[in-house]
């Protein structure tokens, strides 16, 4: 009788019962916690890319001096713009992943200017959007009307 009493003390005793429960729910806990920062980071990120896209179209088809030189369009002004304007975000774009055109067709009609930027997504859970089916490169397309010269 001896042997069982130690046996169904340690079966009774509940002491750590709060430490084995926390354990059991603190890694979906941060998972998802930290997978919401994530997603917030990838939200933002296409934004940004979304905001660049669209103001670089904007400065090619219209006329601006930022994407001129003289009164021609000029595209090397017009692509270190984007690129400035994507670094104001925050995002480093290389010359590889912009692609530029002021005479594009869009949705069927002629005469638009299309920015294309693609950008590498490095997240701190990649197993995460693997599994969401998000890839890690976002990418963003933007047409705008010609106008001017």
């Amino acid at each position: 009788m001896k042997a069982t009493r130690p046996l169904s003390r340690l079966i009774g005793d509940r002491r750590g019962a709060t430490a084995v429960e926390f354990a059991m729910v603190a890694g979906p806990l941060l998972l998802l916690l930290f997978g919401t920062i994530e997603f917030g980071r990838l939200m933002w990120l296409r934004q940004a890319l979304e905001e660049t896209a669209t103001v670089g179209a904007r400065c090619m088809a219209i006329p601006q001096a930022d994407c001129m030189t003289g009164t021609a369009y000029d595209a090397a002004r017009a692509r270190s713009f984007i690129t400035a304007e994507a670094s104001s975000w925050g995002l480093a774009i290389e010359t590889d992943d912009l692609t530029i055109s002021r005479s594009a067709t869009c949705s069927g009609l002629p005469n638009f200017s299309t920015v294309a930027i693609s950008y590498n997504f490095s997240s701190a859970i990649p197993i995460l959007f693997d599994a969401l089916g998000v890839g890690p490169t976002i990418s963003s397309q933007v047409c705008f009307p010609n106008q001017g010269s």
